[in-house]
This record gives structure tokens, sequence and C-alpha cells, in this order.
């Protein structure tokens, strides 16, 4: 009856916390005291390329106990073994052979007369061990180990429960951080309606903020896609380069109006061949989102690996795609002006044209070149 009053203690305090280290506090201080321990260790294992190694991730012990774990990671030996094993294990002094105990540092392992462990049962096998250290009065007891055995799944799956919970955060703060970030880019795009102000901006931040080696802007132009900004290191692609809109990557997204995302950019022809012409230089991983405004595609955004060596993701491109959406509202606006401009230019030279070909008079010709003049190019004085 007290071993189930102190599960369900045990089962309310997995329940009740929302922070792993406060669990971890709370159930090695409540398993101690139930065991009549005088240290509890939790250890977690995680997954190294073919091996599992075990850290250390919270330590309680009585006042003046003194046990401490070695600093780093733990990767054979008795908790290796135990964390293999689907059963408890006690162990005494005479149990013990001399390098069972190095996961504790020097002055620890002289003072352990009685041990206990059980490994934590986790998602993917056994996800950590608990290790109980000198029981205060006598050597540990096959209940000590049931209760223990129980205990132990009860953090195997309050552990796997807070996991997901700060998955769950962590994933909400980087959303926040990016519709902060969306907010943010909106503000900068359409700080100005240049369009050659604005092209290194557009490819500098997006670069920056999705953690990208290089991010590669291109306009269409005709029947093909022209290279207008660059941002990063990309010698797959230089100034001015030119691209077909009839075949490939690029002409996927520009025709359907959809984002791509390529994750072995080596299988790809038209990468490959990019890669090849630059001495080798590897396209780890790749993808693009259309410049489109309404049902007119402007051109491309193209992303080249990532600053951390790791992938993109289908959130990264979900990311692109929205910042391409912001992105082509201010090349468009910063495209209309230019148009205009062009309009007001020509209709100036026509004004010009009349006025010289209307009269002889050259004084009138002349105060008519100014004057136009002057409604296009901005200047204090002109002789």
């Amino acid at each position: 009856m007290q071993t189930a009053s102190a599960l369900f203690e045990l089962a309310t305090v997995s329940l009740a916390c929302r922070d792993r280290d406060a669990f971890l506090k709370n159930f090695s201080a409540r398993v101690g005291a139930e065991l009549g321990a005088r240290a509890v260790l939790v250890w977690t294992a995680v997954a190294e390329a073919e091996e599992r190694q075990l850290t250390c991730c919270f330590c309680w012990s009585q006042p003046g106990e003194g046990v401490r774990p070695v600093v780093g990671a733990v990767a054979n030996g008795l908790l290796s073994e135990i964390c293999a094993s689907p059963n408890p294990r006690r162990l005494v002094r005479g149990d013990f052979g001399p390098d069972d105990l190095s996961h504790l540092d020097d002055s620890a392992r002289l003072h352990i007369q009685s041990a206990l462990y059980t490994a934590i049962p986790g998602v993917n096998g056994a996800g950590g061990v608990i290790e109980v250290l000198n029981k205060r009065f006598g050597e540990f007891t096959p209940d000590d180990a049931r209760f223990l055995e129980e205990a132990a799944r009860l953090a195997g799956q309050a552990l796997t429960n807070l996991a997901g919970i700060e998955s769950e955060r962590q994933s909400n703060l980087v959303a926040l951080e990016r519709l902060t970030s969306l907010y943010d880019l909106g503000r900068t795009f359409t700080s100005t309606l240049e369009l050659q102000e604005l092209l290194p901006v557009v490819a500098r931040k997006i670069r920056e903020i999705l953690g990208a080696g290089a991010c590669n802007l291109w306009l269409v132009v005709g029947a093909e896609l022209q290279l207008a900004q660059r941002s990063g290191e990309d010698p797959t692609a230089e100034d001015d380069s030119r691209a077909s809109l009839e075949e490939g990557p690029f002409a996927d997204v520009t025709r359907q109006g959809v984002a791509k995302l390529i994750e072995t950019p080596s299988e790809d022809d038209y990468l490959r061949e990019r890669m090849e012409a630059a001495g080798g230089f590897e396209i780890a991983t790749w993808m693009c989102a259309p410049l489109r405004k309404d049902d007119e595609v402007l051109g491309i955004i193209e992303v080249i690996n990532r600053s951390d060596g790791a992938a993109f993701s289908e959130e990264d491109l979900f990311f692109l795609s929205s910042i391409s959406e912001q992105a082509a509202v201010a090349l468009h606006n910063a495209k209309l002006l230019e148009s205009e401009r062009k309009v007001h230019t020509l209709d100036a030279l026509l004004k010009i044209s009349q006025e010289i070909t209307s009269t002889l008079d050259l004084d009138h010709v002349l105060t008519t070149v100014v004057n136009q003049a002057a409604s296009i190019i901005p200047f204090d004085r002109c002789a």
C-alpha cells in the first residue's frame, strides 16, 4: 500500500510538472526518500552514430554525500549494460568491478556500498538509466527494485511528454520569430521604391533570415531568367548569368508558380552542371520560390546551402514562399515606378521634339530644351 501511494505521488508529480528540470528534481528526491537512499542520479540516453551515450541530466544527494558524475557522456561500462537490459540490477560493494563506477568522480567511488539500477523506457528503446546509491540501512531489496522499475516507467512517460511539450514550445517560438521577421521584412521591403536599391536588400535579408550560404535573385527578362542580384558565396552563378525558362528546376517553378525544394541537388542535371562548371563547389541543399504578383511571375528567389550545414526543410520552404510574396509586391511596385519614370521621360522628349520642330526662334528652342530637361533631370543650373 505504501509503495502504491508513493507511485501515485510520482504520477501526480509527473502530471503537474511542465518543466523537465523541475520534474527531475522532484522525482529524484521522492525516489531517494522512498528507497532510503543517499543519492539518485538520472542518466538520459542520446544516440550518437552507432552507439548510445548516457549523460547525467540530474543528480540528487543528501547533504554531505558529495556524489558527483563525471563530466561528459558515458558510452560504455556498467551504465550501458543496464541501459540495454530489461531488468533492474542490485549491487553491493563486492559486486563492483574496477571500472563499473568510472562514471562517478574519484572521491564518490570510494564511498559506494550499495546500488540499484534500472533502465528508463523510451519511445525507441531505453531512454536512460536511474542510478540509486547507498541505502541508509542495509541493502536494496527486491521490493525496492520493483518500485524503482515502476517509477522508471512513470519517468519515461513523463520525460517523453515533456520532450513533446518542449518541442511544441520551441516550434511556437520559431513560428513567432518568423512571423515577427515577416513583419519586419515587409517594412524593410516597402522602405524604398528604387529598384536598384531594393534588389540587394531583398537578397541580403532573405539570406540572413534563413541562415543560408547564398541567395540569388533572378528576374524574368523576355523569354529567360537573368541573375539580377547575388548575396553570399555561390561560385556556380556569375553576375548577369541567364537561365532557361523552358527546362530545369527554374522552369518548373516559374511555370507552376510553386516553391520547390531539392533534397539531393547532385541528382538534378541543371544543378550538377553548375557545380561542375564551378570547379566542384557543392550545393548540399537547395530551394527556390517564385516572385509572384497575382498571375504574373516576376522572377524567382534561389537559396543555396545552410550556414550550419543542415538541410533545408519543408518549414523553410514555406517560410521562403511567404517571404517571396512580400518581395514580389515590393518589386512590382518598384517596377511600376520605373515604368512611370520612363513614360514621363518619353513625354518630355516628345514635347522637346515638338517645340524644336514648331519654330525657328533659337531663343525659344533653347529655353524649351532647358525647361523640359529640368522635368527629367533635377539640377540647380543649366547652361
